[in-house]
């Protein structure tokens, strides 16, 4: 599988450079770094319906000025299908900002017009909206093709905010979910996204960790 994880964790470092620009500029204070953010975070199910998950780490500096995260690939049993997961918590300015489709843009990847993706229709009494968009890149001989998911959540309910930065503002904490795998191709419907399947499970588990009794 190793060979499967490097690549993902080199797109997953794009989405993370242009979070750490924020997170610096935001002063990560001693507020963010509670006992209670790192128990709740662990207690995020590494197995979900038929995904099994493993946790990676993120490079130490690119990680230090968001110290409160979770980077996880989930491989499905069955079909094997693979989906990363980065899951960022902090102040409202930084998270909010820097989505995919910016972060992306400024590396050199194309980047196709977000659009809005209901997860959950088929399996949860609360669907969720997410963001979705896709990324292509080519580099010398290899090329990049990519979808990713996003959404942020401050108070229980995951969001494909048109505004985040002014929505989640009165918050004194922020949540951002991203969910990345590689395309085969471009037209690779929507409908059978395995990240779909994953974050239908992966949502209602997160609420549970992230917000009890909500």
């Amino acid at each position: 599988m190793l060979k499967y994880i490097l690549p993902t964790v080199a797109v997953i470092a794009v989405i993370v450079s242009g979070l750490v620009h924020g997170f610096w500029n935001n002063r990560w204070d001693s507020a963010d770094r509670s006992e209670e953010v790192v128990a709740k975070l662990d207690n995020v199910a590494l197995e979900v319906g038929d995904w099994r998950g493993q946790t990676l780490p993120l490079d130490a500096q690119q990680a230090a000025p968001m110290t409160r995260h979770i980077f996880r690939h989930y491989v499905h049993k069955v079909s094997k299908q693979e989906v990363s997961i980065l899951l960022v918590f902090g102040r409202p300015g930084p998270v909010s900002i820097h989505t995919p489709d910016v972060c992306y843009g400024a590396s050199g990847y194309q980047v196709s017009l977000p659009t809005k993706v209901t997860v959950g229709e088929n399996h949860s009494a609360q669907p969720t909206e997410f963001w979705s968009s896709q990324m292509y890149k080519i580099k010398a001989s290899k090329q990049s093709l990519l979808r990713v998911f996003w959404a942020w959540n401050a108070a229980g309910k995951w969001q494909a905010s048109d505004s985040p930065r002014m929505d989640f503002a009165r918050y004194p904490q922020l949540y951002k979910l991203y969910a990345v795998r590689d395309l085969a191709r471009s037209d690779d419907p929507m409908k059978d996204d395995p990240c779909l399947d994953l974050l239908s499970k992966l949502v209602p588990e997160l609420s549970k960790a992230l917000f009890p009794g909500s």
